[in-house]
Order: C-alpha cells, then sequence, then structure tokens
C-alpha cells in the first residue's frame, strides 16, 4: 500500500482577517459573527461536528445582518469543513457561493484565498489540470500585493502537482521555499504539513532516511500546536514508512495513535487511510483474521462516504486476504465486486464525458444555426437590390424584354437554390460521417479499456494459481532428481501440478481441469484446495479413496441442490503416494496414464488408469483402483495431461500423439531429468512451429 502524503494548505488566515474591516448593519452582529467564525477554527481540530454548528450560525447572522465579507469568510469556512470530513463536492458548492459574492465586495484578498481553496479540492479529486488552473488564479489576482507568507499555501500546492507529475526535484524546490516562509511566520500547522510533503517526495525518491526524518518533524510540529488531525495524519504516515520497510509492529503501533486521533475530529477519509494502514501490518505479520475485520471496518466507514474508489480498493484487498486464508470462494466473490465497481466508475465517467460532448456539440449546433441564418438575411438583402435595379431597368425596356428578364431570373433563382440544397446535404453527410468517426473511435477507446482491465484481472488470477503451486525447490528437497514442464496456453492454466509431504509418504498430482483460461484455472483453485483439505485435514492416504472423495465434494459444489445449470466439470488425474524409505508407490487415476522407467531392467511401461473423470460421468459412477508398485532407488515416474500429445503441427498439421511422445521419452531414458525436459520443449516448440498452442501442457518427471 502505498502512502498518501500529501498535505494541501488553505489560506484561511487571509479570508479572517479581512473579513474584520468590513461592517454589518450592527456593530454587535460583526463582532458576534466573527466571534463564531473563530470558534468554529478551534472546534474544526477537534471536533467538526460542532465546527459545523457553529459556522451554520454564523452564515445565518451574516444573512440576516447582509455582512457580505463575513458570509464569504463563513463560506470558506464551510467549505474546509466539508473537504476535511470528505465531501468534496459539497465543499467547492461552499467555496463558489463565497466568490459568487466577491463581485460585489471587489475584494482581491477574498477572491485569492478561495480560488486557492478550490484547487485544493479539485486537487484532492485528482483533477490537476483545473487544480493548477484554480492555482494560477490564486497568485495572479494578489501578484504585488501581499508578503510571502500570503502565497505561500498556494505555492505548496502547486509543489503537489509537480509531485504528482513525478517531477520530484520541482516540488522540493517548492516545498523548501514555502517551508522558510512557514516557519519565519511561526505557523507550525503549516510549516507541520510542508515537512509531511517533503517526506512523502524524499519517499518516492527512496531515500527513507530522509523521509522518516520529516515524518518525525511533522509529527513534533502538530503535537506542538495541538492539532489532533494533523497528529493523526503525521502518525500514518511514519506507520506507511514502517510498513515499507516491514517493521510492522511499529506501524500498528503509530496507526492506532493516528486512529484515535482522527476519530475524535471525524476525519473519515484518514480514517479509512489508516484502517487500510492496519489491514496491510496486521497481514505482513501474517494475522489475515485480524486484516480482514480491519477491512470491513473501512469498508462500513467507505460505503457511509460513497467512496467508490475506496471500496474498490478494500475488496481488492480483501481478494488478497482471503486468498492468503486459502478461502477461495470468498476471494473469488471480492474480486468480483472490485471489477464490478470497477466498471460502475467508469461509466460513471463515460456518462459525464457523453454529457459534456453534447452539450459542446449543441453549442456548436446553435453557432452554425446563427451563421446560416446571417448569411440567408445577407443572401435576401442582395436579392432586393437586384430586384430594385431590375425595376429601373424594366421602366426602359419593351415588354418582350421585361419577360425575358424574369425568366433569366427565375432560372438563376431556381439553380441558386438547388445548388443550396445540394450543399446543405452534402454538409450534413459530412457531419454524420464525422459523427460516426468519433462514436467508433469512443467505442474503440472503450474496448481497449475494458480489454486492459480484463486482462489485468487475469495476470492477478495468476498470480494467486502460482501462488498456489509448489515451488520448484520443494520437489527437490523430497525426491532426488525431477522436472517440470508448465506451459499453460493463456496467462492461467486448467493443468496443474501438485506435491506435498506428509510424515514418511509424498504425495504429487498431474491433473487436467476442464477447459483451460480462467474456468480451468478456478477448477484447478478447487482441485488444489481439494487435495490439502482431504489428505491434510480429514487425514485420507488412499490415492483412489481421495479421488472418489474429490469427484463427490465437485459434484456436491457444482451441481448442488440450487443449481440453476447441471455442469460436466471435472478433471483427468494422476495422484501417487511415495513411501520415502522403502520405494513402494500407491497410485490411482482418472482417464490419465502413468509411465514407469526401471533401472534395474531397463523397461519402460505404461500404467493405465480408470476411463473416468474426476467429476460428473455419463455411465455408471464406479470407485477408483487402487494400483500399488515396488520401486527402486534410480527409477523414474512420469505423468502428464493431453496437451503435449494433442498439439497440431509438424509438416501436415497433424497431432503430436501419444505414441510419439513415448517415444520421445523412451528415445532419451538415459539422460538427466533436467535435460530430457529441455529436448521435450524443444519437441514440442518445433512441432508446434506458428500455429497456436491448442491446450495446456504439464509433464513430470520424479526420480527415486
Amino acid at each position: 500500500m502505498l502512502p498518501a502524503f500529501k498535505h494541501i494548505l488553505l489560506l484561511t488566515g487571509i479570508l479572517f482577517f479581512f473579513a474584520v474591516e468590513a461592517k454589518a448593519q450592527n456593530p454587535k452582529d460583526t463582532i458576534e459573527v466573527n466571534r463564531l467564525l473563530e470558534k468554529a477554527k478551534t472546534e474544526a481540530k477537534n471536533d467538526t461536528a460542532k465546527a459545523f454548528v457553529t459556522v451554520k450560525a454564523a452564515i445565518a447572522l451574516a444573512q440576516k445582518s447582509r455582512f457580505k465579507n463575513g458570509l464569504i469568510v463563513a463560506y470558506n469556512t464551510q467549505g474546509r469543513l466539508f473537504r476535511q470530513t470528505g465531501n468534496y463536492d459539497r465543499a467547492i458548492a461552499s467555496y463558489k457561493k463565497g466568490l459568487s459574492l466577491c463581485d460585489s465586495v471587489k475584494n482581491w484578498y477574498n477572491i485569492s484565498g478561495l480560488y486557492n481553496n478550490l484547487g485544493t479540492v479539485y486537487l484532492k479529486k485528482g483533477n490537476n489540470k483545473l487544480a493548477l488552473d484554480y492555482f494560477v488564479r490564486s497568485l495572479k489576482a494578489s501578484e504585488g500585493k501581499v508578503d510571502p507568507i500570503e502565497n505561500a499555501p498556494t505555492e505548496n500546492n502547486i509543489g503537489l502537482i509537480y509531485w504528482d507529475l513525478g517531477q520530484h526535484q520541482q516540488a522540493l524546490e517548492y516545498f523548501q521555499a514555502t517551508l522558510e516562509t512557514f516557519k519565519k511566520a511561526g505557523d507550525n500547522v503549516s510549516a507541520a504539513g510542508t515537512y509531511s510533503n517533503i517526506g512523502g517526495v524524499y519517499y518516492y525518491m527512496k531515500d527513507y532516511k530522509k523521509s522518516l526524518g520529516y515524518f518525525k518533524l511533522s509529527l513534533q510540529a502538530y503535537e506542538n500546536a495541538g492539532d489532533s488531525s494533523g497528529v493523526g495524519l503525521a502518525c500514518t504516515n511514519i506507520a506507511d514508512l514502517c510498513s515499507e520497510l516491514k517493521h510492522y509492529d511499529e506501524a500498528e503501533v503509530y496507526l492506532k495513535r493516528a486512529f484515535v486521533q482522527l476519530e475524535q475530529t471525524g476525519d473519515v477519509p484518514n480514517m479509512v487511510y489508516a484502517l487500510l494502514g492496519m489491514a496491510n501490518a496486521a497481514s505482513g505479520k501474517g494475522q489475515h483474521k485480524k486484516s480482514e475485520e480491519y477491512l470491513k471496518k473501512a469498508m462500513g466507514y467507505s460505503e457511509k462516504m460513497n467512496s467508490l474508489n475506496n471500496q474498490q480498493t478494500i475488496y481488492l484487498k480483501l481478494a488478497e486476504t482471503y486468498a492468503n486464508m486459502n478461502s477461495f470462494k470468498d476471494a473469488y466473490f471480492n474480486l468480483g465486486k472490485y471489477a464490478s465497481l470497477k466498471d460502475t466508475i467508469h461509466n460513471q465517467d463515460a456518462a459525464k464525458q457523453v454529457a459534456e460532448l453534447n452539450a459542446k456539440y449543441k453549442d456548436e449546433q446553435k453557432n452554425k444555426t446563427i451563421e446560416l441564418l446571417k448569411k440567408e438575411k445577407e443572401i435576401a438583402d442582395l436579392n432586393k437590390q437586384e430586384e430594385k435595379r431590375s425595376h429601373a431597368a424594366m421602366r426602359n425596356y419593351l415588354i418582350a424584354s421585361i419577360i425575358a428578364v424574369f425568366l433569366i431570373a427565375a432560372i438563376v433563382f431556381v439553380r441558386f437554390r438547388t445548388k443550396q440544397k445540394a450543399n446543405k446535404l452534402l454538409e450534413k453527410k459530412n457531419r454524420d460521417i464525422e459523427q460516426q468517426k468519433e462514436q467508433i473511435e469512443n467505442k474503440n477507446s472503450e474496448l481497449a479499456e475494458k480489454n486492459k482491465e480484463i486482462t489485468d484481472g487475469i495476470q492477478y488470477a495468476k498470480r494467486i494459481q502460482m501462488a498456489l503451486l509448489p515451488q520448484d525447490k520443494y520437489f527437490a528437497r523430497q525426491v532426488k532428481d525431477h522436472f517440470i514442464l508448465y506451459k499453460p496456453k493463456d496467462i492461467v492454466s486448467g493443468d496443474f501440478y501438485w506435491g506435498l509431504r506428509q510424515n514418511e509418504y509424498f504425495y504429487f498430482a498431474v491433473a487436467d481441469c476442464t477447459g483451460h483460461g480462467v474456468p480451468g484455472a478456478f477448477m484447478s483453485m478447487i482441485g488444489i484446495n481439494l487435495l490439502n483439505e482431504i489428505i491434510v485435514q480429514r487425514k485420507c492416504s488412499n490415492p483412489a479413496l481421495i479421488l472418489d472423495i474429490m469427484r463427490e465434494e465437485i459434484m456436491r459444489n457444482l451441481n448442488g441442490e440450487d443449481a440453476e445449470e447441471e455442469t460436466n466439470d471435472g478433471m483427468d488425474m494422476v495422484l501417487c503416494r511415495i513411501h520415502i524409505e522403502n520405494k513402494q508407490m500407491d497410485f490411482a487415476a482418472a482417464n490419465n496414464a502413468l509411465y514407469v522407467f526401471r533401472k534395474e531392467d531397463q523397461s519402460f511401461t505404461e500404467y493405465k488408469g480408470d476411463k473416468m473423470p474426476v467429476g460428473k460421468h455419463v455411465d455408471t459412477v464406479d470407485s477408483f483402483t487402487k494400483h500399488s508398485l515396488q520401486l527402486k532407488e534410480g527409477d523414474t515416474i512420469y505423468a502428464f495431461t493431453d496437451g503435449f500429445p494433442d498439439q497440431f503441427g509438424g509438416p501436415k498439421g497433424k497431432k503430436f500423439k501419444y505414441k510419439q511422445l513415448e517415444e520421445a521419452l523412451a528415445n532419451n531414458l538415459h539422460l538427466p531429468l533436467e535435460q530430457q525436459s529441455n529436448i521435450l520443449n524443444q519437441k514440442f516448440e518445433a512441432w508446434k512451429g506458428e500455429l497456436e498452442q491448442v491446450d495446456d501442457v504439464c509433464i513430470i518427471g520424479i526420480k527415486l
């Protein structure tokens, strides 16, 4: 989790100072409004609910007494409270109410301050373009009219935009300059926020020592100022850095302190962030259940705020937590909620863009209509002038000449009208073509975005699947030698391999689930989970009985009483159990076969499995057969799925087939297993050539 260090500074001091210079109709009202605003400013540090009530009273009194400057400051204070509690749209509305009153009082101080504060909210909303526009307006409004301290918050906020753009050196220059200004003015709160911003930039530059130093200076400054909300934010920043350095215990201490401080001030957005940090620290210590509790609490606050971005982040974190707890059903559910929210956010943004484009289109149409009317009027005026000249000429010609003139005029007019209609029709067709082109481009953009989102989701599923598969070094610790040739057709695979050491036995399996890609990957997760549960938790050791139980569980889960439709999902599998000491091997197989090379007599033998899958089967369901073999040291076991023999290729584009694969294995039995794996991989790629891979490939070789 990346920290959210940025501290945006508001221009509240300017607005309050100059509000007292304007008077209400009743001097007592002026004093009371200013008293209420000063009280709200103090309450905002520790109790925003009280501050809202006080500001509301100040607004009502300022309106009643027609105290415009007091009303401007009150709206500014209300906007700050809305921003502090995460209600950014209402904050913008309050600031704009104050700005609308500035036109009548012509107070550049108020205008500069409100422009800056609007910029801060747009910066919080992630709209850097609008934020920078308002910050520049703020500086222009006060240019050459104030001391450096008055413009320091705005310059700080411009530094934040450079930080967002990754221009760290420029950001540090702005922050260091504003820090010196705040320190000279004795403004501890603003200096604390700037310390935090400098620490954040050094964090992103990976200079963690300097980053921690500035965060602790920020905490000290907030403590000196008695600012509870600031103390909470500073503790959150220190905790995030501790988590990054994997100092989870220290991170949790700071985060709990931060949450208490933030809860006192009602700073809900940063309370959510603190809870996410606590969940991250708990997960780092392996306390996944505790992490789940923190995330659910954070979700409660995010739902009250109606923050879709926060909810999306929390769903993704919950999916990771449940995956770590091996609760894959819950992990999949939360991944689905994450993807659904991502679509919702995207659709909201798209709807907004469509509305803006529609408004722009209507404005363009309106302007074109006005231009067209102007041209028609000009044409009408020209026609009138021509008509007057014609009347003058008619007096000088005979009746025949008059008729001829009228005929010519009629012909010209008809041609003109015909040409005008043709031009209008051509313009309409051009507009239609441009509109269709724009729609196609928008659709292509949407499809590209959707495709990226789907690919990102599948990449995340790949990470989960790879985390479930045993690592190569785990096999190396259990057997003398081995190889694993694993080639998914897509990003994720329906084939899987698995291994588990249980007391004196080593279990391993090779399986081919129904389908490939995402559906196959989910079946593979179910298979791995069931193998671990049946052997470890249910203490079942018979390979045939394990396959029987797996079949029952798959059919029960996928074709239960409440299932809307029946599925034939399942898997083909070879499951082996080897006694580490005496080399006795028991195995059971569903549709796939097992191959054994005996070193003593150089024999290479195929052992066929039962002709039924681990799942629903159209014929009568029988129990799987347990096979037992007495092996010796140096013997080699091979198991594989159907992806390799079913691959199309070669000079005639035919299947590779099992017979050719058996020959490839038999011809290289004398070689080390790693070399055998390389040869098989080269044969596969050479056979496939430029053709598409048709299925997932998984082959395991194990030498005792």
